[in-house]
């Protein structure tokens, strides 16, 4: 049987960590250290290996405390098994920021104080900005004020914050006592598995909801959206394509469409979902 995608990336980890894991390791401390995070990073992907991964990843950091890939995928491996408690001085180590325009906010007492959720000037990856909209709200249970920088592209998002300041992506930020970029939000609010912040927190806007509707009428059939999009990098290929699929064949029709408007070489496998898609306010 053939593999595609996330399968053949596991089946391709399971081989190197498994020659790996054989391999001498009477080498350079260099060598080793480096031989150490690739199994890591290997075994981070494979389900059910995350005892070993943490394992070999942890030696790794004891060679080079400074390396930031294996501090980064030891932090995510813990998150999975949901041990925020180990997992958060990893991540808040890589994560960490100085402020632009004002002290970096670590998760201090913000009563009476101004503080900004900033974009993230070296890595503007529009997923990090949605997920660190999950903690806005919170972010005004705490704070006196709160300034929220948008991306361009999310200019229309907006609309979801009423009693917050927003600052469209190159306009001149307010006087602010503490800013924070969105992927720090997880450890400056300590956060666990039982207080990450309740779904929606983000809503589109009514007349897009209203326009695609129109544009994609159900009328019993399944629809099914592809996408894909890579909005921090300019020139990253991106598609956004709406198919209202009955069949297999108008899957494959989908995945055709997806092929010639993005020129992408190997598609992602489109299936039907067994119950019509609701519009969702969540990411």
């Amino acid at each position: 049987m053939k593999l595609r995608g996330k399968a053949k990336q596991r089946e391709r980890a399971r081989r190197r960590a498994a020659e790996l894991q054989g391999a001498p390791l009477v080498m350079s401390q260099d060598r080793r250290q480096a031989m150490l995070r690739e199994r890591g990073a290997d075994l981070a992907v494979i389900v059910g290996r995350e005892d070993e991964c943490i394992e070999v990843l942890t030696q790794a950091l004891e060679l080079d405390p400074d390396d930031f890939r294996s501090r980064l995928g030891l932090s995510f491996v813990l998150m999975r098994l949901g041990d925020y408690e180990r997992a958060l001085p990893h991540y808040s180590e890589v994560m960490i920021e100085d402020g632009r325009e004002a002290p970096a906010w670590r998760g201090e007492a913000l009563r009476g104080c101004c503080v900004a959720m900033r974009i993230n000037l070296d890595h503007p990856a529009l997923g990090d900005w949605i997920f660190g909209a999950r903690y806005i709200r919170p972010l005004m249970e705490r704070a006196a004020k709160v300034v929220v920088e948008v991306p361009t592209k999310f200019r229309s998002m907006a609309h979801n914050w009423n009693d917050v300041v927003v600052v469209h992506e190159g306009d001149q930020m307010p006087d602010i006592d503490f800013e924070v970029t969105p992927m720090f939000m997880l450890p400056a609010f300590k956060t666990t598995l039982e207080s990450i912040p309740p779904c929606p927190y983000i809503t589109a806007p009514a007349d897009r909801v209203e326009h695609w509707r129109q544009r994609l009428p159900r009328a019993g059939r399944r629809l099914v959206a592809i996408g894909w999009t890579s909005g921090g990098e300019p020139g990253c290929a991106q598609v956004a394509v709406g198919a209202a699929c009955q069949s297999k064949e108008d899957s494959s029709s989908a995945r055709c469409a997806v092929r010639e408007r993005g020129k992408i070489s190997t598609p992602r496998r489109c299936c039907a979902t067994e119950h019509p898609v609701r519009p969702h306010s969540c990411r």
